[in-house]
């Protein structure tokens, strides 16, 4: 179990680097703002903890729990082995929660928080931009490596010999404690900027302009074990002239990937694989003396990793702008699609919102319904983005998603497929068991984007609790990106997620119909004749259980019992006389004796 903290004071207070500090007032509106951003990145289970009031009113989720400070002591005693994980670890957030009543051996040494910050000292770009221009060198250009300056003097020569430049504080984020030195006085702007930073934080870094032509990140996980450095995708992000974040822009990984080719066409998998060596050399160059047992390959540091990264007009890349040594507003969760209300629909939204309270989005088109999610970056942000829509298979026109969900009857599919105006990179696919995928590529017209399957194998009715996670999930995709879209869509809400092409997936259908329908309507007329006889069918159900029970470890012929696979002709004779009143029940009584006998001829039975 996990419990997620949300701190965007973490870079100002690692500037700080005082258990004591105390974060501007708009950053700590931020907070209460924010407060429950990590519902986008929790698991089932989890626990997010509030370090002081939301804005908003908590949402009703009984997957995930809130906890403010005072519950954390009953709540560590219950769950000993909870991991904390906050936006970014800082001595701040360590004492609040020792403070709070959290053992200190749950939460980062002193010694681990030296390293980080040394990590995030923007002199580490420095370090990073070096390697990687070695690294990188038959991709792209070796790019002007950062400076460091500790005079406001000689950061202002260095500025009047290469104007417009970046002056950026050690530690800062998202636009903030970055000056851009264009249009601005010398002495008026830049000398007391200067001054500060250099003051408050020992020295100020300086970057080169660029002719930018796009902003992205690639996004990494660090861990102390296998695979250590894990790449986790790539982000997309709109800033201002003068380098300040504004938002993301929301799209499947396929389209981001060719957003960021169209303008850098040198940017791709093997330009990525090239910095995973370099995120290695600079980790194992920085680790935490005397605590070897936690340190990874890669070096001491675990946990979040975004690189802030730039392309020029002239092609190149700016290959690390900025390293962010915590979580970052990254790779927002995908908008899904859930086209249909009946059963299927209902369950995959419930199990994909994870039983979110929903609200009614009367802007929407076709009155859909999603899920209130946030990621802002303002607290003036006063409409956050919906991340799963829903909509009637009924509706002229879909919101656009990044995800498509089709739930209708299997006659409807390609119907409602023409109507949907996918975007590149998306991902359309419907659920039914036996419509074929070719159906789904002939119907969606825009050919940059991936078709697929996404079939439960389950039965669904509306009203009935279901533990998704038994699901088996059947995947198909007309592409290898709509293929990993889909798996990872599966395994948010299921433990079994298989490929299975159209072929094998109506054989499962086919299968599914004999084991679930069929049982189902037997115990219909089962159920039928008991009342006629004002008998109680729920007296079965451990009967019924046993059965489904053993085919976990029996295959179902060794484990068929009952007068027809033991040949007791007059059990079955006394049978089709107490059905007398139902005829119809009594023939397929007679018909399924016959073929369970005629399927064990030979056996012994019981």
């Amino acid at each position: 179990m996990t419990i997620h903290v949300f701190n965007p004071e973490h870079d100002y207070a690692l500037a700080s680097f005082s258990p004591f500090y105390t974060p501007p007032a708009e950053v700590m509106d931020l907070r209460r703002a924010m407060a429950m951003y990590p519902l986008d990145y929790a698991d089932t289970g989890d626990a997010i903890l509030l370090l002081d009031s939301p804005h908003l009113p908590l949402p009703e989720r009984k997957d995930i729990t809130f906890l403010s400070l005072a519950d954390l002591p009953e709540f560590i005693a219950a769950n000993p082995n909870a991991v904390f994980q906050p936006w970014g670890w800082n001595p701040m957030i360590r004492h609040t929660l020792i403070c709070a009543g959290v053992p200190p051996e749950m939460l980062p040494s002193e010694k681990w928080l030296e390293m980080l910050a040394a990590l995030s000292h923007r002199r580490s770009t420095i370090e990073f931009n070096a390697s990687l221009n070695d690294i990188l060198a038959d991709l792209n250009p070796p790019v002007p490596l950062p400076l460091e300056f500790t005079s406001v003097e000689e950061a202002l020569q260095w500025e009047k010999t290469h104007h417009p430049v970046f002056f950026k504080a050690p530690w800062s984020s998202s636009g903030r404690g970055i000056l851009y030195t264009d249009g601005l006085d010398s002495e008026r702007h830049i000398r007391p900027w200067l001054r500060g930073i250099i003051r408050r934080q020992g020295s100020v870094m300086g970057e080169s302009a660029a002719d930018k032509v796009i902003d992205f990140a690639t996004e990494w996980r660090i861990s102390p074990h296998p695979p250590y450095v894990e790449y986790l995708g790539v982000s997309v992000f709109e800033t201002s002239r003068r380098g300040k974040y504004h938002a993301n822009i929301r799209a499947t990984q396929a389209r981001l990937m060719q957003i960021i080719q169209e303008k850098v066409p040198a940017f791709g998998f093997p330009f990525i694989a090239k910095m995973e060596e370099a995120i290695r050399r600079l980790l194992s160059k920085h680790t935490v003396p005397g605590e070897d047992d936690n340190a990874n390959p890669a070096g001491g540091y675990a946990g979040y990793l975004g690189i802030d990264m730039m392309g020029c007009a002239d092609g190149t890349i700016r290959p690390c702008v900025e390293l962010n040594f915590r979580r970052t507003m990254g790779i927002p969760p995908a908008r899904i699609c859930i086209i249909g209300t009946g059963n299927v629909g209902s369950h995959l939204y419930k199990a994909l919102s994870g039983s979110a309270d929903a609200y009614h989005a009367s802007d929407a088109p076709h009155a859909t319904h999603a899920v209130h999610t946030s990621d802002a970056v303002h607290a003036s942000d006063a409409t956050p983005p919906l991340r799963i829509i829903r909509a009637s298979g009924h509706a002229d026109r879909f919101p656009e998603a990044e995800i498509y969900l089709i739930c209708v009857k299997d006659g409807y599919v390609a119907d409602v497929a023409r109507r949907i105006s996918a975007p590149d990179g998306a991902v359309v696919a419907h659920t039914a068991g036996a419509v074929s995928l070719d159906t789904l590529r002939e119907a969606v017209s825009n050919p940059k984007a991936g078709c697929g399957v996404f079939y439960p194998l389950q039965t669904f009715s509306r009203d009935v609790d279901m533990h998704y996670r038994d699901i088996p999930i059947l995947i198909e995709a007309s592409d290898a990106s709509a293929l990993d879209t889909l798996r990872k869509l599966g395994h948010d809400i299921a433990d079994y997620v298989t490929e299975a092409d159209s072929s094998q997936r109506s054989k499962y259908h086919v299968a599914a119909a004999m084991t679930c329908n069929f049982f189902n309507h037997f115990c219909t007329l089962a159920d039928d004749y008991l009342r006629s006889e004002h008998l109680d069918l729920h007296l079965l159900l451990p009967l019924l259980r046993q059965t489904v029970d053993k085919l976990a470890h029996t295959p179902p012929s060794k484990a068929q019992t009952g007068p027809a696979v033991r040949g007791d002709s007059a059990v079955i004779e006394a049978h089709l006389k107490a059905l007398g009143n139902f005829p119809d029940t009594a023939r397929l009584y007679r018909l399924l004796s016959d073929a369970i006998m005629d399927y064990h001829k030979g056996d012994s039975g019981s």
